[in-house]
């Protein structure tokens, strides 16, 4: 089977938010490996290639990562603040809801970026990155909701047991993924002149 992606790579870009509701409804194996092809097309330095895609659909495994998660959210719970905003309920309900998410992704680097100078570790996150927005833009070009968390990453060793990883091969972020509740629509940013600086930083 293949894909085919017609949407306009601007209004991809400008309809990507993050789709924290989620249906059950399964998400193909081919349209997954469809979507790490597209993600492995980002620039990597030197060519290595230096990441792995793990996409979990086993229900025990997606459970244990929930729980990772919900233990931080949890924790944190009390502390939040405007829990009636739109942003912050969907968040709740996510962590409430994970188990149930059709598909996780994890993307990992080779490499582990305690071992090294900043240099080291910003250029062993360079690439992974790219390769996950690519990877996030595809999804949303094919109608699929993802969101970017690192909170399961608190335990990253305990991550990496349910992963079955070796002790060299990182998780950098975890991907919910599946066919979401509500419909994309334009997201909502502040105006791009408010972040560009020419020449260095300038803040009137």
């Amino acid at each position: 089977m293949e894909y085919y992606f017609d949407n306009p790579i601007e209004e991809v870009m400008r309809t990507q938010l993050a789709m924290r509701h989620l249906l059950p409804d399964p998400v193909d194996d081919e349209l997954l490996l469809h979507l790490v092809d597209l993600a492995i097309r980002a620039p990597s330095g030197k060519n290595q290639q230096k990441w792995e895609f793990i996409f979990l659909k086993d229900r025990g495994k997606v459970a244990e990562v929930g729980r990772l998660n919900r233990r931080v959210v949890n924790l944190v719970k009390p502390f939040l603040k405007d829990r009636g905003s739109k942003m912050i309920r969907g968040f709740l309900a996510q962590a409430e809801q994970f188990d149930e998410t059709p598909v996780v992704c994890v993307p990992c680097v080779w490499g582990w970026p305690a071992c090294g100078p900043m240099l080291y570790t910003s250029s062993l996150f360079g690439s992974i990155y790219r390769a996950v927005q690519n990877l996030m833009l595809a999804a949303r070009a094919a109608g699929l909701g993802t969101t970017l968390t690192t909170v399961p990453l608190w335990n990253c060793w305990k991550l990496k047991r349910i992963l079955g990883l070796p002790w060299n091969l990182t998780p950098v972020c975890v991907l919910p993924m599946g066919w979401p509740v509500k419909r994309f629509r334009p997201n909502t940013r502040a105006p791009a002149i408010e972040s560009f600086h020419l020449d260095g930083y300038h803040r009137s």
